[in-house]
C-alpha cells in the first residue's frame, strides 16, 4: 500500500524512500483510517443493543426494560404501578431518542407534554454498555450501564429476581 500512495502522489525518490511531504499525508492517512475503523466499530456493536431485554439501577432503583422495534417498555421492580410506554426513534446506530406515549403521559400527570429523551449509547461491549440520557427540556443528565437480562417478567413485577442475567451489576 506505501507503494501505491508512493507512486500515485509521484513522490518516491530514486531510490524507493518516500520523502519528507509524504510522510506527513502517510501520517494524516494512517489516523484517518484508525478513526474511522474505532467508530464503524461502536456503531456495529451498538446494533446489537437496538431490541433485547435490559437492566439498570439508579440510585437503587431497578428498571427492566423491553425494547423492540419503535417500542420501548419500563418496568420498576416491587412496583404495582403501570409500566412506562415510550417511543422510539433511532438518530444513528449509538443515538435514539424517547418520546412517552399518550398512555404514560395519562398515567403519570407530572411529565411534560413535550419532553423528549435522547440516549447516547457509549462502550459497548459483549453484554452491556454504558448510556448517557438527556431530555430536551435540560433537566436529565444521567449515566449508567445497561445490562442484557433474561427473566420472568411476572416473578420480577412482584419483587424477585431475574432468571437469569448475562452479566452480573
Amino acid at each position: 500500500m506505501l507503494i501505491w500512495l508512493c507512486k500515485l502522489r509521484r513522490r518516491c525518490r530514486g531510490n524507493g524512500k518516500i520523502d519528507t511531504s509524504m510522510r506527513g499525508t502517510l501520517v494524516l492517512f494512517v489516523v484517518f483510517l484508525a478513526t474511522s475503523i474505532e467508530v464503524f466499530a461502536q456503531s456495529s456493536d451498538c446494533n446489537q443493543f437496538k431490541n433485547g431485554m435490559f437492566k439498570t439501577t439508579y440510585k437503587g432503583i431497578t428498571d427492566i426494560i423491553k425494547r423492540s422495534g419503535s417500542d420501548q417498555i419500563e418496568y420498576f421492580q416491587g412496583s404495582s404501578d403501570k409500566p412506562d410506554h415510550y417511543i422510539v426513534k433511532w438518530l444513528d446506530d449509538c443515538t435514539y431518542t424517547l418520546t412517552p406515549d399518550s398512555s404514560t403521559l395519562a398515567e403519570n400527570k407530572d411529565i411534560p407534554r413535550n419532553i423528549v429523551f435522547t440516549v447516547r449509547i457509549t462502550n459497548p461491549i459483549k453484554d452491556s454498555y454504558t448510556q448517557t440520557m438527556t431530555d430536551n427540556l435540560g433537566k436529565f443528565n444521567i449515566t449508567s450501564v445497561m445490562t442484557r437480562i433474561e427473566f420472568d417478567m411476572e416473578m420480577y413485577i412482584k419483587g424477585g429476581k431475574s432468571k437469569k442475567s448475562t452479566k452480573d451489576n
